[in-house]
């Protein structure tokens, strides 16, 4: 019986555990690897062949022994085998052969057993050591002998089997199959910290094996998103494990936020005037906002500006406000306010409607002519002013005047207004009625008709008429008076009635200087039965000095009382500036007879001078005349201031 000796060593990078040999009985016969075959002499003649080849589509190793031809040996190096010339005994011939060495595993390092089938195709039982361990191969049998080989890593491997010596490769090839999985890195931005927050990562397989996490199955090349919980502190950099797998997360903290401010385009309006206002919104944040702007939608991306434009009245410290996401921001406008200011300017006074706007004053005339003095306070923009349906451009620093009249009624309050831009600028005037001054510059003369009658009772003694005891009713007088230096002359007639003497009219002529003169009345009168032919009264200021009756001075009364001796004899009119009141006062007392010639009442109406005098008498006085019972024209240059 031959005996064959196997031993199975590690190459790299395969390891090999339990390496097995073995012996035959009757025999030797040693197996190599890498030659066609081993030829060894050891007892009866025997031959074996190793041959190295694909086992499984890889490699396989086979050992062949051959008979003894005699009892000596001869040996030639790079032979094919043995002869020997003893007689043909009964031998084993064992062949090695490895079964594919294929092997998949899903771990390594992994243990992979590598069969050998080791076949006697002798005619002797053959033992074979096996790592110390004998097998027997009976002749015609094969015997299946398994080496475990430690595998750290895949691809082709190979062990070395040493039988009797003879070193032998052993090919074999590991398939790794696992799975590889990777998290792609996540980025997430979250607008509150700290928060509890679900993470979506997504799980790449890279490798050839299906792998799960959890519940969760990927196959080789596939992909799948893992959702995983966070407790996020802070923005910055999170390593996670998810199922045995790290990722990374980032994290951006987006905070939002707005700014907002508001833009007047426009530095100085006019109160009411609509002037545009915009709204400068800005994300503040590094987050996307959505703002409500009054209603309407507005996307900011960080860092992004929008404008909200209106156009509003503008008034002084006029608010606006914006609604931006149910909050309500308000400002002042900033815009200088336009203010227009008017003083009115009425009977030589001013009148402020803001400060005092009400006034009285002093008018002759009920037609009062205003002038309305407008100006701005603008610096910079001209100022369209609409005044009584008007457009005016008014730059800054100028003024406008706005005349107009009034219709006053007299000793009462009286309203001046202006509308400009619809704002109305008001003012009471009281108007108190004022006589006009005059101008009397020259007055050459008057004529005159004085028709106020009036009756007085006469009681006298004395010579040439004698006792006269009657009334007298003065009638009235008419006539001229001219001025020429201090000189005064006057003419015209007077008619008295009374029971003695009937109606009559007479002349008279006279004049005075300085205040002293005489008047001289034509007449022809019978006072029983004495004719009287004139009657001649001298005076000085308003005294009777003297009185001639035909030419012959007389102390009887009844003479003179005949004839009034009127102020206008031996007064002249007033000259110079004078109230027109007192003017015409003094012209109607100039033709002063009796007390009821009195001014008792003198007043100007607006229009005119009204005088009452004691009888009741009215008189009109207006520029050079005078109307009523007593008319008066005067000849002269008299004006009106």
């Amino acid at each position: 019986m031959g005996v064959i000796a196997l031993a199975l060593y590690a190459i790299a990078p395969a390891v090999v555990t339990n390496l097995a040999g073995g012996t035959s009985k009757g025999g030797t016969t040693a197996i190599t690897a890498g030659g066609t075959g081993i030829v060894t002499t050891a007892g009866p003649t025997t031959s074996s062949t190793n041959t190295a080849g694909p086992v499984g589509g890889a490699e396989s190793t086979s050992a062949t022994t051959t008979p003894f031809t005699s009892t000596g040996q001869t040996s030639s190096n790079g032979s094919t085998g043995f002869t020997q010339t003893t007689p043909t005994t009964p031998r084993p011939q064992i062949a090695v052969k490895m079964l594919p060495a294929v092997f998949n595993t899903t771990s390594l390092p992994a243990k992979v057993q590598l069969r050998l089938i080791l076949t006697n195709n002798g005619t002797a039982t053959g033992l074979v050591d096996v790592n110390g361990t004998e097998v027997e191969v009976p002749p015609g049998g094969s015997i299946e002998v398994n080496l475990t080989v430690t595998a750290t890593s895949a691809g082709k491997g190979y062990a070395v089997a040493v039988i009797n010596g003879t070193p032998l490769v052993l090919n074999y090839t590991v398939y790794y199959y696992t799975p590889v999985l990777m998290a792609e890195p996540v980025k997430i931005n979250v607008t509150r910290v700290p928060s509890l927050t679900v993470v979506n990562i997504t799980v790449v397989n890279l490798g050839n094996y299906t792998g799960r996490i959890g519940n969760i199955t990927i196959p080789p090349g596939g992909r799948a998103v893992v959702q995983a919980e966070m407790n996020i502190t802070a923005a910055g950099r999170y390593s996670l494990k998810i199922g045995g797998v790290s990722v990374e997360v980032d994290v951006v903290y987006l905070k939002t936020g707005y700014s907002v401010v508001e833009v007047a385009s426009v530095e100085e309006a006019v109160p009411g005037e609509r002037i545009p206002v915009g709204f400068l919104l800005e994300n503040s944040g590094n987050a996307t906002e959505t703002l409500i702007v009054n209603g309407t939608s507005i996307v900011l991306p960080p860092g992004w500006r929008a404008w909200a434009n209106y156009t509003v009245a503008a008034y002084s410290k006029r608010q606006v406000s914006l609604e931006i996401n149910g909050t309500e921001w308000v400002w002042t406008l900033n815009v200088s306010m336009i203010s227009v200011n008017a003083i009115l300017k009425i009977a030589g006074l001013y009148v402020n409607p803001s400060t005092n706007p009400q006034q009285v004053v002093q008018s002759s005339n009920s037609t009062i002519p205003y002038t309305w003095v407008v100006w701005t306070n603008a610096t910079r923009r001209t100022v369209a002013l609409e005044i009584n349906g008007a457009i005016y451009l008014l730059a800054p620093g100028q003024r406008l005047l706005i005349n107009g009249t009034l219709q006053a009624a007299f000793n009462a309050w009286n309203t001046v207004a202006l509308t400009v831009n619809g704002t109305t600028f008001s003012a009471q005037i009281y108007v108190q009625l004022t006589p006009p001054t005059l101008d009397v510059q020259s007055i050459n003369g008057l004529s005159f008709t004085d028709n106020r009658a009036y009756t007085y009772y006469v009681s006298c003694s004395g010579t040439p008429i004698g006792t006269v005891s009657t009334h007298v009713t003065f009638e009235g007088m008419s006539g001229t008076v001219t001025y020429s230096g201090n000189t005064i002359t006057f003419s015209g007639t007077l008619t008295i009635s009374s029971s003695f003497t009937g109606t009559v009219t007479m002349a008279y002529s006279g004049s005075s200087t300085n205040g002293v003169g005489e008047v001289t009345v034509q007449t022809n009168l019978n006072v029983y039965g004495y004719n009287i032919k004139t009657i001649t009264v001298a005076f000085s200021g308003g005294t009777v000095t003297q009185v001639l009756v035909n030419g012959y001075p007389t102390s009887n009364q009844c003479a003179y009382s005949l004839i009034p001796i009127p102020p206008f004899m031996y007064e002249e009119p007033p000259r110079g500036y004078i109230n027109a009141v007192s003017f015409a006062s003094q012209l109607a007392g100039l033709f002063y007879k009796d007390p009821g010639d009195n001014i008792v009442e003198a007043y100007y109406n607006g229009q005119y001078v009204v005088l009452q005098d004691a009888a009741g008498h009215q008189m009109i006085y207006a520029g050079t005349s005078m109307s009523g019972p007593l008319s008066i024209t005067i000849y002269g240059s008299i004006t009106q201031t």
